[in-house]
């Protein structure tokens, strides 16, 4: 019995992994990357998808600002020999007297959007405070090591002039 509700836990959950990610197609290796493209999708069928028609074309990517939930976030679909291989989320660069107002809600943005597709995370240390920080050093706020994906949500103090701040999410496929 234990192992039949686990096995319909497990359905239940890649489907709604699906869902939670914009449907995935069946091209690709089949894991959704996000929305509907898959990783392991050439750029071209990537392109070809209506919701990516209208993104930068970059060598080995693709871009565009997205609206994930409540924030504006620049997504970058990352190509390796023509197989999309990696999602990176970026916010843009904020000073630290928004820290409470645009970095720690954004970042908390991203860890509600991933856990909706993936589920809790696997490590969850929260958002630091803005004391924490030292310059280019980088927190981990949440991970996420399913079987198919591991995903990740940061916040940097970037080592520059300005020590501006980015919230990051980073999506691979599990090998």
């Amino acid at each position: 019995m234990k192992k039949s509700l686990l096995s319909v836990a497990a359905v239940l959950s890649a489907a709604f992994l699906l869902v939670a990610c914009g449907g995935a197609t069946p091209s690709g290796s089949g894991v959704a990357a996000y929305k509907t493209a898959n990783f392991g999708m050439s750029k071209e069928e990537v392109q070809a998808l209506p919701e990516f028609s209208d993104w930068e074309v970059l060598p080995d990517e693709l871009s565009a600002v997205q609206r994930i939930e409540a924030y504006d976030y620049d997504v970058f679909l990352a190509f390796e020999n023509d197989k999309l291989n990696a999602v990176q989320i970026l916010t843009p660069v904020w000073s630290a007297d928004e820290y409470d107002t645009e970095i720690m809600p954004a970042a908390e943005n991203l860890v509600k959007y991933f856990t909706a597709a993936y589920g809790q995370p696997s490590e969850d240390q929260g958002v630091p405070y803005l004391m924490d920080f030292s310059p280019g050093v980088k927190y981990t706020v949440c991970t996420w090591n399913t079987e198919q994906v591991w995903a990740s949500v940061v916040v940097m103090q970037r080592d520059r002039d300005d020590y501006g701040f980015v919230v990051a999410c980073h999506v691979l496929p599990q090998e």
